[in-house]
């Protein structure tokens, strides 16, 4: 998981947030009003992991939780009644424990993101958005834990696989100010995904889950804020 993780984060500092600064000050001039910021999202992702499961079970693993926390972050810049662009990534895991069995399934998705701004009140505003981009999934085993350095070279108790998968998670978001230089976001939306079995050193090992979309909600705690191009941030 550390890989994705890592991917995750090096998306968001190199794509959001240059582009939400960016966004907020270049905004078309006929804009009433501008819009940006980036921070930390959280967030729980519902996956489908009957069918990895139903095999974990089968071969004395304890199931995975099928809601996965995430964390990640982002940024993003543009028109609150217009076009927004930006960068999007989060990442977490989920563990299972059954004796010396250790079952452990992460996640991570990160890419471009673009939003279209519907309305705003004084307050608050409504956007539709899409985030293109990819990531990754790993699932680690351990069998039983090794009694010597000999015996986890001579017995390896440890399975890797990985997974990679090029992804679009759509979502409509809404959005809160809080004050005048943050604001609350909440994202309901779904990540669909296309990609590669699971792989055990380059070779392929098909099995379950066949598909890693999965329906999502992300809460961002955003530093930034919303002011009229033209004359500033709103006092």
């Amino acid at each position: 998981m550390a890989r994705h993780r890592l991917a995750v984060l090096l998306s968001v500092v190199l794509i959001g947030l240059p582009l939400a600064s960016l966004g907020a000050q270049e905004a078309a001039p006929e804009a009433e009003e501008g819009i940006g910021g980036g921070g930390a999202m959280p967030g729980v992702v519902l996956l489908d992991l009957a069918g990895l499961n139903e095999r974990l079970a089968a071969n004395g693993y304890a199931p995975l939780p099928e809601m996965v926390i995430v964390m990640g972050g982002g940024g993003y810049g543009g028109e609150v009644r217009g076009l927004r662009f930006g960068g999007l990534g989060w990442g977490g895991d989920a563990t299972s424990l059954q004796g010396q069995k250790v079952a452990t399934f992460s996640i991570g998705f990160g890419g471009f993101m673009v939003e279209r701004g519907l309305f705003a009140g004084r307050g608050y505003s409504l956007s539709l958005g899409a985030v293109i981009g990819g990531g990754g999934a790993d699932l680690d085993l351990l069998d039983h834990r090794s009694t010597s350095f000999d015996d986890a070279l001579s017995n390896p108790a440890n399975t890797a696989l990985t997974r990679g998968f090029f992804g679009v998670q759509a979502y409509a978001g809404l959005e809160f100010a809080l004050l005048d230089w943050i604001m609350l976001k909440v994202n309901l939306g779904y990540l669909w995904t296309l990609g590669e079995p699971w792989k055990q050193a380059g070779l392929p090992l098909v099995g379950p889950p066949e598909s890693l979309s999965a329906p999502l909600v992300q809460v961002m705690v955003t530093f930034g804020g919303r002011g009229t191009l033209e004359e500033g941030p709103e006092e």
